[in-house]
């Protein structure tokens, strides 16, 4: 088994491993008056989980609660990886969203919808139209890590069923799956036990 020296992970809140036990977050203000965002992961978090099953000590998690596909393709574009990175990205639902914004940065879909009480954005892109897109941002991730030579794992959230004459031979049905099993406090996002089996499916194609 090749020896790893970083676990680099990417996702939604499922991969921040939010609601564990141990897991928090908060706000602070900047001397500058800037919102920092703060995170500490949980131990039992798939990552951490499989970084102790590889005997990896460094993990840098990107991911964070209500990432978009389109966002975690561009936090993996945008980050500084080395040959002897194992990556993991958990791709998140096809129905979030982002937008570029001229002033820098990215906005979310449903903040957006939220502030300004518009449901335009989802009048024209389906849940058919979303899921191909997000497809695209694999697709786009993909070349980037294969570009690179960096070992990779792709898992989901969610099974699409979309397909389109455009992308015939598009196959994503040998992602591994995150089932939730159990339960995280807040009754709503994966338990120890979901990621306790994430981590294992991922160990043993890894080992």
């Amino acid at each position: 088994m090749p020896k790893f020296k970083r676990l680099v992970v990417f996702g939604c809140s499922h991969t921040a491993g939010q609601w564990l036990p141990g897991w928090r977050d908060w706000w602070t203000t900047s001397t500058d008056g800037k919102l920092e965002f703060h995170q500490i992961y949980s131990n039992h978090s798939w990552p951490n989980v499989l970084a102790a099953k590889l005997g990896i000590t460094s993990v840098y998690n990107l991911a964070s609660g209500g990432n978009s596909n389109h966002e975690i393709m561009c936090r993996i574009a945008g980050f500084d990886f080395k040959p002897t990175d194992l990556v993991v990205v958990c791709w998140s639902y096809a129905g979030r969203e982002c937008l570029y914004q001229e002033t820098g940065g990215i906005a979310r879909t449903m903040d957006l919808l939220e502030k300004l009480n518009d449901s335009k954005f989802y009048e024209v892109h389906s849940q058919f139209d979303l899921e191909m897109k997000s497809r695209e941002y694999i697709h786009q991730s993909i070349l980037e890590l294969d570009k690179k030579g960096i070992t990779y794992r792709m898992c989901k959230v969610e099974d699409w069923k979309s397909h389109t004459p455009f992308w015939p031979h598009y196959d994503d049905f040998g992602f591994i799956k995150f089932d939730i099993i159990d339960y995280a406090l807040d009754n709503n996002h994966p338990g120890v036990e979901s990621h306790n089996a994430l981590a294992e499916k991922l160990y043993v194609t890894v080992k």
